[in-house]
């Protein structure tokens, strides 16, 4: 699997998943995008901002097209601040991503 290219200014690509036909949407993914909420997607990734660690799941189209952010940033929101937690957090999106996500070169 090819990694994607940078997704975001000022964040480091972490971990990366094409999401497998096999794995399923549950639905629990509550993401609007302009006014829209996003349903399952072709590829995921965790990327990390620069400025203060915290931990991103960015949502994209099987050409990386970032198609939505979550960035658990609210008032008094917890903010993600480990790979493992990110990756329970879209286990919980999508079952059955476990054993596909490829994490800073080598295979999850």
């Amino acid at each position: 699997m090819k990694p994607p290219p940078q997704l975001l200014e000022d964040t480091d690509l972490l971990a990366y998943v094409d999401v497998p036909d096999s794995a399923t949407f549950t639905g629990k993914l509550h993401l609007f995008v302009d006014g829209e909420r996003l349903g399952r997607v072709a590829s995921l990734a965790i990327c990390q901002q620069r400025e203060d660690g915290s931990l991103l799941l960015v949502h994209c189209n099987e050409g990386w097209q970032v198609l939505g952010v979550q960035a658990w940033n609210g008032p008094g929101v917890v903010r993600i601040m480990n790979v493992e937690d990110m990756l329970s957090q879209a286990e919980g999106y999508y079952l059955g991503l476990e054993g596909h996500w490829v994490i800073a070169g080598r295979d999850a």
